[in-house]
């Protein structure tokens, strides 16, 4: 789902529990990515960004709520806006050109301010994307929604890399490592999950290759060019789209200043830097596992 695999991890001590729980979880994920997913022209999601929805539900609010906030409290650094430069890098790479500074600084200026306001549209909302926020806020409703009236069960569901644990019981995650993207490579550090979420960020697989370079998918929108100092960024929270939003912003800024921004948040984070040097805040240390 969302171009990506989906898998859930169900525990209880009852196997009929189990498949009931399990079933749940898949039909949520169903149900809420034909509801999020912009690759689907028919989605809630895609039919607001046409202007085809006047009251978008309760879920596609805090979607929007959501991403409102985080531009907000990211100075810009997280941006639903980003799509007007990935449709451009895009653009570029067809023509095996590097966009021209002039244009690239337009496109900035215009993605300032929101394009919609308490959920209304109120500019061009064609372009807007919301990925750093959408699938980690997928998998904390489809988390919740498989357990909810139930006891003695515990859920993993993980969509990419983003992944909610809820429940009994706690979960051992493994860290990819960004710079040997290889099946059996075994994980560059493990944390322990209870009732959390983990979400990872980072350019080592997407992309646009102009000429002999090679440019991340991941835009900083305050200036318009990819970002290369950042392999990968994980982030620990309470929920999924939370450290799905402040991953991606810890894919963005500076390594010191990306700690410094999870540590005000009193997150835990991991940065690795292109170079494979990892960077950890206390908080992360705190939950390592062996």
């Amino acid at each position: 789902m969302l171009g990506t695999v989906a898998e859930v991890r169900v525990e209880s001590r009852s196997r009929r529990q189990r498949l009931r729980v399990e079933r749940s979880a898949f039909a949520a994920l169903d149900d809420l990515e034909a509801q999020f997913s912009i690759f689907r022209p028919e989605s809630e999601l895609s039919r607001w960004r046409r202007r085809e929805v006047d009251r978008p539900s309760d879920e596609l609010s805090l979607l929007l709520g959501a991403g409102v906030r985080w531009q907000q409290e990211s100075a810009g650094v997280l941006n639903p806006a980003v799509g007007v430069l990935s449709r451009q890098w895009a653009n570029s790479a067809e023509t095996g050109t590097v966009p021209d500074e002039g244009d690239l600084a337009g496109l900035v200026a215009s993605i300032v301010e929101p394009r919609y306001h308490n959920g209304v549209c109120v500019g061009d909302c064609s372009e807007l994307t919301f990925h750093a926020l959408a699938k980690g806020l997928i998998v904390d409703l489809a988390a919740h929604r498989a357990i909810e009236g139930t006891t003695g069960v515990g859920i993993v569901v993980n969509v990419g890399g983003d992944l909610r644990s809820l429940g009994d019981g706690a979960v051992i995650v493994g860290i990819e490592n960004p710079l040997r993207t290889y099946d059996n490579e075994p994980p560059l550090l493990r944390v322990q999950l209870v009732n959390g979420a983990l979400a990872t960020s980072g350019g080592s697989r997407r992309g646009w290759r102009i000429g002999e370079r090679w440019f991340s998918h991941v835009i900083d929108p305050r200036t318009g060019w990819p970002v290369d100092h950042i392999a990968s960024a994980s982030v620990i929270a309470a929920d999924a789209m939370t450290a799905d939003a402040v991953a991606t912003v810890l894919s963005v800024l500076p390594i010191a200043a990306g700690l410094a921004f999870a540590d005000r948040k009193e997150l835990a984070a991991c940065i690795v830097a292109a170079d494979g040097t990892i960077a950890l805040n206390e908080r992360w240390r705190a939950i390592s596992a062996p």
